[in-house]
């Protein structure tokens, strides 16, 4: 069986498991409940490739300029909920660090710019409280890949999956999604290149040490494991 396949059988097992389980009736201590059942948009690439098809397209019809009717494809992924810890220097510091970070990310495709900050409004979104919560525990990541392909590729791997912290059972179900936006486009930033080019020998060390791992092992720290169905 070939990896399309394979993906296709996966994908008719999911629809198949959410139109069973939509619907059904739930008695708890004689009160009822009626249960639904629906995928993440992060978690179904399908749903959320044909909505940038669509974005694009729609761009393309609406635009009068003759010149800028040319069609477009999303480059840059969004990654949330990352503990900033998986993503530090080990024994350095507990802040996502760009150097691992892109040295990750490039297992999945050639990266033009990276983007790291913390993502307080993730903290509070999933703790459902008013509570104050500590800064920089969690991290959200724009990756513009050098090509649609790149992007496709990574949009594919990341989506509907668990990361998991290399040699612990430790699992974090981050959010992924495609920017809309034009966040490097939006912003004066410089590219990632210059910052890592700027770093001293020391640092070049680990870059080298961090990039034969990642050659190696990158597959454990995205593992394939598929992320079922949220029920409500």
């Amino acid at each position: 069986m070939t990896r399309e396949q394979e993906e296709e059988k996966y994908f008719q097992w999911r629809s198949s498991l959410v139109e069973k389980l939509a619907g059904i009736e739930l008695n708890l201590e004689g009160v009822k409940f009626r249960m639904s059942v629906e995928i993440p948009p992060s978690d179904d690439f399908r749903a959320m490739k044909k909505s940038w098809e669509n974005f694009y397209a729609s761009e393309l019809l609406s635009s009068r300029n003759p010149v800028r009717k040319i069609a477009k494809r999303p480059d840059t992924i969004l990654v949330r909920g990352v503990p900033s810890r998986w993503f530090a220097e080990t024994r350095i510091s507990s802040k996502a660090s760009t150097l691992v970070t892109h040295t990750i990310f490039s297992a999945l495709g050639k990266i033009r710019n990276l983007n790291i900050s913390s993502d307080d409004e993730w903290g509070a979104k999933q703790d459902g409280t008013n509570k104050e919560i500590i800064s920089g525990l969690n991290c959200k990541v724009w990756v513009q890949f050098e090509n649609y392909d790149d992007f496709n590729g990574a949009m594919q791997a990341l989506c509907g999956r668990s990361l998991e912290k290399e040699g612990s059972r430790l699992k974090v179900d981050y959010e992924v999604t495609w920017d809309r936006e034009g966040f490097f486009r939006n912003a004066q930033y410089e590219p990632v290149r210059s910052n890592l080019e700027e770093r001293n020998s020391s640092v070049h060390g680990r870059k080298k040490h961090y990039t034969s791992r990642i050659e190696s092992d990158h597959r454990k720290r995205f593992r394939p494991h598929k992320k079922g169905a949220d029920a409500t």
